[in-house]
């Protein structure tokens, strides 16, 4: 840690009011990390809860930048009790205890973290900062985690732990979004055209897999039930009824742990990235409409991101006429393919066209008159008043639905273009269990 993080840290601390706990006491700041880091190194939760002080101490501390460099410090939050279990403290060139008053003192580790199996992962680690407090009946620890915020660079690749997504830094920038009217297979809700302008933010460089998938369902012992739409099961007819045996693992079609996952509902998508986000104390969530759009295009203006027409050298898409799947050219797949099978688009992004549709944050919108132009989500309710093919959805709430892009393996052409808006669930179907063969979800990982 540089010489003037200490010149930052140690006057906030100083004004920190400290609080009381019943603990066993320590006889000094070295005892008590050492303590520390030996139950944190046996994942011995108990001893950890025993040392531990109250995390209020770092309330005054939220957010300290370390003179213009870029160094932020922080408290690990909830974080602490699952990185306990799938890390080690690594000692580093300034791990030394340094007593900053008579009841204070800091040192730096840094936190390995480990596979399954229990060895180190090479290249992924994080600064962990302990404080050690001096209280009524002895010293307690506190952790935190000091991190170095370099400037991120447009295509910059990084993941956050060893199961997290790949991400790729999308740059800010302004776009067009929506399709003109002289666009081929263009839809009423494509429009109004209008400028959107998008702050730099990190998207999947893929979508979610199924081996991504099954990594959280594993760690969080989540149940999930039975029942899917666009299974491709031969017996289920019309392909769109639900097939009560259909899940994300139980397909009428091959897939493996590198295919997209499917059959997850939009609350599904929020659970994951919730537990990314408490996982690896970063703000993970779903692509707004408008950055879904936006990273799609990724500069471009054409229907599709490699040009004015619909190829399946470039995307996993069906059959000119709705829905089936097409096996043609470097597409050799009826249903979904692995992810990252096509060429990625100008931002380093597989499979935004095509493939599996992608669930993304906005609520339902027929079109984009009086819709946020900063990139963020339109998630304002209201009750919907609707016509034509629409007409079945008025007198419900916007927000019982919510937007899906990109087009799946089944869909034409028109529906994989960069501008075509679809949104779920359908007919009969509520948002919390609806289900489909068709449909994934990317992540989204907003910068500090």
């Amino acid at each position: 840690m540089p010489q003037s993080m200490w010149k930052v840290l140690a006057p906030l601390f100083l004004s920190i009011c400290l609080p009381v706990s019943s603990s066993a006491q320590s006889a000094s700041p070295e005892a008590i990390v050492g303590d520390f880091v030996k139950a944190w190194n046996s994942h011995d939760m108990k001893a950890l809860d025993r040392l531990l002080t109250d995390d209020a101490i770092w309330v005054p501390v939220a957010e300290v930048i370390d003179e213009g460099r870029g160094n932020i410090v922080k408290d690990f939050g909830e974080a602490h009790t699952t990185w306990a279990k799938i890390t080690t403290v690594v000692p580093t060139s300034a791990t030394k205890v340094r007593t900053l008053r008579a009841d204070i003192a800091v040192v730096l580790f840094h936190l390995g973290f480990l596979d399954k199996q229990g060895n180190r992962i090479p290249d992924i680690d994080r600064a962990m900062l302990i404080v050690a407090v001096k209280q009524s009946d002895g010293w307690r620890i506190a952790v935190g985690q000091i991190t170095k915020q370099s400037p991120r660079l447009p295509g910059q690749t990084f993941r956050d732990c060893a199961e997290c997504p790949e991400m790729v830094v999308i740059p800010a920038g302004s776009f067009t979004m929506g399709s003109p009217a002289s666009e081929p297979g263009r839809h009423d809700e494509e429009g109004p055209q209008r400028q959107v302008s998008v702050r730099q933010f990190a998207a999947g460089k893929f979508d979610v897999t199924r081996g991504q998938w099954a990594a959280f369902v594993s760690a969080t012992n989540r149940e999930m039930p039975w029942g899917c739409v666009w299974t491709g099961r031969s017996g289920i007819k019309p392909p769109w009824a639900t097939d009560p045996d259909g899940s994300w693992r139980n397909l009428g079609f091959s897939q493996d742990d590198s295919h997209p996952v499917v059959c997850v509902t939009w609350n599904d998508a929020q659970d994951y990235v919730r537990w990314l986000s408490q996982r690896t104390g970063r703000k993970y969530r779903l692509l707004s409409e408008s950055e879904w759009e936006y990273a799609a295009r990724a500069g471009t203006t054409t229907p599709y991101p490699w040009g004015s027409s619909a190829s399946h050298d470039y995307a996993n898409y069906g059959a000119d006429a709705c829905c089936s799947g097409l096996a043609s050219g470097r597409d050799q797949w009826v249903n979904t393919s692995p992810v990252g099978s096509f060429p990625p688009n100008a931002f380093g992004l597989y499979d935004m066209n095509g493939n599996v549709l992608q669930w993304v944050q906005d609520c339902f919108a027929s079109s984009y008159s009086g819709l946020p132009r900063d990139g963020s989500a339109y998630e304002t309710v209201v009750q919907l008043q609707m016509a034509g093919r629409f007409s079945a959805m008025t007198g419900t709430s916007s927000c019982s639905y919510r937007m899906l892009r990109g087009g799946d393996s089944g869909d034409p052409p028109k529906m994989i273009r960069s501008a075509y808006r679809n949104f779920g669930p359908g007919p009969g179907a509520t948002l919390q269990d609806y289900r489909s063969g068709g449909v994934g979800f990317r992540v989204a990982r907003t910068f500090d």
